[in-house]
């Protein structure tokens, strides 16, 4: 029977070493709380440790608190001073809230041993858009660091200004990555600034690409779009690249 609602079994799992329990962790900086709920009958030796109050939601537990006997059932309230000698038996089917006046009670569990964590998918950082073999205008080490690009290119391509991409240099195989600043429309604008500019050379031709993360499954008809452009920096060609 499920007791806690999704908000609580979102919470940490705690690692507690016992069958047949299922247990939430709510930390503080000075306290933890425990959403508890047993599947079958359970045997806490004697120990002691700092407070503790709990309220019984579901069942019934067998408390012993410095050799007096008690027994707990649904509704009902029970309070462990701080140090005491306790051990139980709890029931099959028992559920409670538990404050625990430590901070340090108990860990939770790694994330791995929680399969219903884990994340749903995984991501691919896919080609979104290209410029192909274009052709740089300019160079200008001391200006601000970044590429300089036609914004009629940039819409071309579906790259953002400010979107970081990586740049290839056709001639002298150079790689490097940089942010987008837009330029002049209809200019034909390629230039390399800062110290990105000290890797290519006037009239290099260049590969210019921005990327996406996508979470799988890919759409089947996913495609990134490439721009051809000539010796001036003007589009020729614009084409979803297809992986058939």
């Amino acid at each position: 029977m499920r007791i806690f609602p999704e908000p609580i079994e979102n919470l940490p799992e705690a690692d507690i070493p016992l069958d047949g329990i299922k247990a939430y962790l709510s930390q503080s900086e000075n306290h933890q709380i425990v959403f508890m709920q047993f599947d079958q009958d359970a045997e806490l030796p004697e120990h002691s440790h700092a407070s503790q109050w709990g309220v019984i939601l579901e069942g019934k537990i067998d408390l012993i608190i410095e050799g007096a006997r008690q027994t707990y059932s649904k509704g009902e309230r029970y309070f462990i001073p701080s140090g005491s000698k306790h051990s139980a038996k709890i029931y099959a089917g028992y559920a409670d809230i538990t404050f625990f006046n430590d901070p340090d009670r108990y860990h939770s569990k790694p994330f791995a041993s929680r399969p219903d964590r884990q994340p749903k998918s995984a991501y691919r950082t896919l080609l979104l858009g290209k410029i192909h073999n274009a052709t740089v205008t300019g160079a200008d080490v001391h200006y601000e660091g970044s590429i300089t690009i036609d914004t009629d290119l940039l819409r071309a391509a579906g790259i953002l200004v400010y979107e970081r991409v990586q740049v290839v240099d056709v001639d002298n195989g150079a790689r490097l990555e940089t942010y987008v600043i837009p330029g002049q429309p209809g200019s034909g604008t390629v230039q390399l600034n800062g110290a990105a500019a000290r890797q290519v050379a006037v009239g290099d031709k260049v590969i210019i690409m921005a990327y996406a993360t996508l979470p799988e499954p890919i759409p089947k008809d996913y495609a990134p779009t490439a721009v051809f452009v000539d010796k001036h920096n003007r589009a020729t060609e614009i084409r979803r690249a297809r992986s058939e």
